[in-house]
């Protein structure tokens, strides 16, 4: 230990400030890249958040006519307009039965082997999710369900 800080002693002023400086701006990366980090996956998960309600809600003002008039197909149809989105696992749009209990009435899944996407639980291995109501006059007459990887 005497012999290293014989040696930096004997070191000129210049190579003194660089070492200084070096070790400064390497403290400095190593307390700010984590953060940065942290602060882009937040932005990046919020963003995905944000665009994936914003989806939702535009494909649940689409649907009321097709859960009105009972036309699955077009409800099918309507939901296929996902596989533009590589990262949705599932969608769902649900109507209510005459008894007012909310069930599937159209599904979506990229991949047609896969889980049933209105029985697959939501929020399962990390999956973002959005839910937006179906409104006609203001009666929620149903609500689709998206789920995102």
């Amino acid at each position: 230990m005497d012999t290293a800080i014989r040696r930096f002693s004997n070191l000129s002023i210049r190579v003194k400030l660089t070492a200084l400086i070096v070790l400064t701006a390497t403290a400095g990366l190593l307390v700010t890249t984590p953060a940065f980090i942290v602060y882009t996956y937040r932005s990046l998960h919020a963003e995905a958040a944000r665009d994936l309600t914003t989806t939702a809600h535009a494909l649940a003002a689409n649907s009321t006519a097709a859960l009105t008039f009972g036309d699955r197909q077009a409800a099918s149809e309507l939901l296929t307009a996902l596989r533009a989105k590589p990262a949705v696992t599932g969608a769902c749009l649900l109507r209510d039965d005459e008894r007012g209990k909310r069930v599937a009435f159209a599904g979506f899944s990229p991949d047609p082997t896969g889980v049933d996407p209105c029985t697959a639980p939501v929020n399962a291995d990390g999956t973002l999710s959005a839910r937006a109501p179906v409104m006609l006059d203001g009666q929620e007459i149903g609500a689709l369900s998206i789920s995102l990887s």
